[in-house]
């Protein structure tokens, strides 16, 4: 059993109340959308994978694979998402829903959540850091007082 696994359209509908999901789908497309479900799965799994990633622990090598226990915090930010883009109102236990995600979030990136270890982790890092060097030019100033006259 693998300890990073990738958000399903299955993951979603299992979740979701008597077909919300379905619903928020058929609301977007009479909109003119596209079916958001992919994108807002793709949206959160990015912001999900790059706190990991800031927080310098590991990545799966699978771009679209979380650690399997943030699946179900990911699974309400995609459901929130749709709602939102199908212009529904949060509940109250939404939007306690929607801070509870942002605080995990700053855990994860604190490093305060514990973090399934990647399956197969990336060999190179996603995000790459380097040292920068400050070069001085240390040629002589051509403006000063004394060849301005003062001034």
């Amino acid at each position: 059993m693998s300890n990073w696994t990738p958000v399903t359209l299955d993951n979603l509908n299992d979740a979701s109340v008597a077909g919300l999901v379905e619903k928020l789908r058929d609301i977007a497309r009479e909109q003119g959308q596209t079916d958001p479900w992919q994108r807002f799965v793709q949206i959160t799994t990015d912001e999900i994978r790059s706190v990991i990633g800031f927080s310098g622990r590991p990545l799966d090598a699978d771009s679209t694979a979380i650690p399997k226990g943030l699946v179900d915090l990911a699974i309400r930010k995609v459901i929130r998402l749709m709602e939102r883009s199908a212009e529904r109102a949060l509940s109250t236990d939404e939007q306690a829903d929607e801070k509870q995600y942002q605080k995990r979030l700053e855990d994860i990136r604190d490093g305060k959540w514990p973090i399934e270890v990647p399956d197969n982790p990336q060999t190179t890092p996603q995000v790459k850091s380097s040292e920068g060097t400050t070069i001085v030019d240390s040629e002589r100033r051509r403006a000063t007082r004394r060849t301005l006259r003062g001034i």
